[in-house]
């Protein structure tokens, strides 16, 4: 997925998205989003975080939630995005049945203080690294400026995953009893869009 991304700046790396929000709005070119993406990458590599790691994105719907997805992806991990909704107790469940290695969340949104949340969640065993983006990193958090900026040189290369290893897990509601992740690929993923972009043309046709 993250490969077809690199593709698509390269072609169109001019092309904006524009994020409307009263806390972040923001205007990134495709150039932007694949330089902070790829640095965001190396960065995490640094900290250990590959194939298999496990990082979980409870953020709003900001420019910043394609950034994360995406240098997550280019480092090899599985990203797990959650609502911005979600209690501490289906929090903890979720970061804990995952065996999430980081979080990355908004420092506030909508009156509720993400850092509260998240340590009403703990114990959280698996949890190395957390991030809040809006406010500045407290002692022991990663800081987002500094995550997306260009890294120091790395010491091994990134190894990247199949296009059949696990790239994204999705839970369920947990209406009737626990939620349940559901895995994906990025294989699985592109057959997706191109099942809704089909379904589009025929609705258009």
């Amino acid at each position: 997925m993250s490969q077809l991304l690199l593709e698509a700046a390269r072609h169109g790396g001019g092309k904006k998205l524009t994020t409307h929000s009263h806390l972040r709005p923001s205007v990134f070119t495709l150039q932007d989003i694949v330089q902070q993406s790829e640095n965001l990458a190396a960065q995490l590599h640094s900290l250990g975080i590959g194939c298999g790691d496990v990082v979980a994105l409870q953020l709003p719907a900001w420019g910043e939630w394609l950034i994360a997805a995406l240098g997550s992806l280019r480092a090899g991990a599985v990203i797990l995005p959650l609502t911005t909704n979600l209690g501490w107790h289906d929090l903890a469940y979720m970061l804990t049945d995952a065996a999430a290695a980081v979080y990355i969340g908004p420092d506030q949104w909508r009156g509720t203080n993400s850092r509260d949340v998240l340590t009403k969640a703990e114990p959280l065993p698996h949890l190395r690294h957390r991030l809040f983006i809006g406010a500045s990193a407290h002692e022991g958090e990663l800081d987002w400026a500094q995550m997306t900026s260009p890294p120091p040189l790395c010491s091994a290369p990134i190894i990247l995953p199949t296009a059949d290893d696990p790239a994204m897990l999705v839970y369920t509601s947990g209406t009737t009893s626990a939620p349940k992740a559901v895995q994906h690929s990025s294989r699985t993923l592109w057959a997706e869009l191109l099942s809704q972009q089909n379904m589009r043309m025929v609705a258009d046709a």
